[in-house]
């Protein structure tokens, strides 16, 4: 079954993110990475989910940079960092969305010019 997840208002978003332990938080990376218009803000919300205390927070902010990273063909490096860093997390779960995730990233992402 591969279904949308809900998309949150960018203040709902904001205001679980204030509160690390809303209900649902695990959704919030998935609804911006596929909903977003904001690469930014997206990137930001994942990047501070990627480093949650709940292993399927951080499974999802992974997932949230691959689906961002095939909208968009392009995330910072700084994302990029976050998701191969992942590849070492504590949780299985999280190593496996991040394997999975770097090789979106080498299908979506556009090649820098000049190197």
């Amino acid at each position: 079954m591969d279904t949308q997840p809900p998309k949150l208002p960018r203040d709902d978003v904001d205001a679980m993110l204030d509160q690390p332990s809303s209900p649902g938080l695990e959704l919030v990376p998935l609804s911006v990475g596929v909903h977003a218009d904001d690469l930014p803000w997206a990137e930001e919300v994942c990047a501070r989910l990627a480093a949650h205390a709940d292993a399927r927070v951080r499974a999802n902010a992974i997932v949230g940079f691959a689906h961002l990273a095939r909208r968009f063909h392009n995330l910072s490096f700084i994302a990029q960092a976050i998701v191969q860093a992942s590849q070492k997390d504590p949780d299985a779960a999280v190593r496996e969305q991040a394997v999975a995730a770097v090789a979106e990233l080498r299908r979506s992402l556009r090649p820098h010019a000049g190197g």
